[in-house]
């Protein structure tokens, strides 16, 4: 069972309002009534200290509203019920609109505008859940129809939902990493229209889905690549239900020209420093999080906000390029941060952006090198 709240707003003439205060409010009262049959009983009525009115009522079937009329004359109609109680006709949209209008037009000559949004918001403690937010904060409503598997390991909480038009899709810690229908988002990281692998050394830091690795044996030849994943339930996930992504590279941990490392990656980088170990690519399908150096025993101070990025060049080759994920374009804070850093390390570096698909938002992916001294 789910609650479906409807959300409908209107701007009454706040002149009217004051000399017509009882006509419209008993116009108000009614609005429930327009949007569903039953008998509607008046729970609670309240003349506010800061002005305008709020009402609660509930209906015979279960369903009740809140409506809340400003002092600015904003009118705001709020009404939730159970799945289980439906509406007589559908679609949704079309539906909510004639009861919006049938609302305007009860108001009358009071309602200067009448707006609502022509689908119901749906909440429920079982998935699949069907909300997520842009960069930027914006409410984005998904086409999940259930949840294929989930589990929590010792570093996250793994699902993987099946959306419609994405396939399956996987979340981390209830942020989307990366969908079926997401091939351009593996190919973007990686830069296969630009970079050559051929007889290279790869580091991939992450990419517990497996595409990155599938990807870099099936279509190029690189000399060897090392994939560093610290949460092995990642993968043991992605090999069962995302196999169109990772194909069979998550069969085996090792394979004629790879190597998967069940590490962290920041472990694995210090290390790699300590023996002078560098890579021609490092690819990092990392999503950062902060790092306290002293637990990893680091006696140097960092230049930018970014272990991960700051490790990674270290253990790069000199001719060596640096491969991330960024994050979608509307998060104009991560972006702009991710430009100081590298400008701070000196490098120079291009940003690409492509459309995402199980994202819904256009992502940006950064290429770095080190600038070559002058001969």
């Amino acid at each position: 069972m789910e609650a479906q709240t409807f959300m409908l707003w209107f701007q009454l003439d706040r002149e009217r309002l004051a000399d017509h205060e009882n006509e419209i409010l008993s116009r108000v009262k009614t609005l429930p009534g327009l949007f569903w049959t039953g008998t509607w009983t008046t729970a609670a009525e309240k003349h506010l200290d800061a002005g305008g009115v709020l009402y609660t009522t509930v209906n015979s079937d279960g369903s009740h509203a809140v409506i809340r009329l400003f002092p600015s004359g904003l009118l705001t109609l709020d009404l939730q019920r159970l799945s289980a109680i439906q509406l007589p006709d559908r679609p949704y949209s079309s539906a909510i609109k004639l009861r919006l209008e049938r609302m305007k037009k009860h108001l009358g000559k009071y309602c200067l505008l009448a707006k609502t949004i022509p689908v119901p918001v749906h909440r429920s403690c079982e998935p699949p859940w069907p909300y997520m937010i842009t960069g930027d904060e914006r409410i984005i409503e998904r086409d999940f129809t259930e949840l294929v598997f989930e589990t929590n390991s010792r570093w996250q909480n793994i699902k993987i939902f099946k959306s419609k038009q994405c396939g399956n899709v996987l979340y981390l810690d209830d942020d989307v990493m990366i969908g079926e229908s997401d091939l351009v988002y593996t190919e973007t990281v990686l830069g296969l229209d630009r970079n050559d692998f051929t007889g290279k050394t790869v580091l991939i830091l992450g990419g517990g889905d497996g595409g990155l690795l599938h990807e870099l044996v099936t279509r190029t030849r690189p000399a060897f690549v090392t994939m560093v994943e610290i949460d092995e339930e990642v993968m043991k996930a992605c090999r069962t239900h995302m196999r169109s992504i990772c194909g069979s590279a998550l069969d085996q941990y090792e394979g004629e020209n790879y190597k998967i490392e069940i590490d962290d990656c920041i472990n694995y980088m210090k290390r790699a420093t300590e023996r002078n170990a560098t890579f021609d690519y490092v690819v990092n399908d990392l999503t950062e999080f902060s790092v306290d150096k002293e637990n990893y025993g680091f006696d140097y101070d960092f230049a930018t906000s970014s272990v991960n990025l700051e490790l990674s060049i270290r253990v790069l080759s000199p001719e060596g390029k640096y491969l991330a994920r960024g994050n979608t374009t509307s998060c104009t804070t991560y972006v702009a941060e991710t430009k100081k850093n590298l400008q701070r390390l000196g490098l120079v570096f291009d940003v690409f952006t492509k459309y995402v698909p199980s994202f819904q938002e256009i992502y940006c992916f950064f290429e770095a090198w080190k600038e070559k001294a002058p001969s």
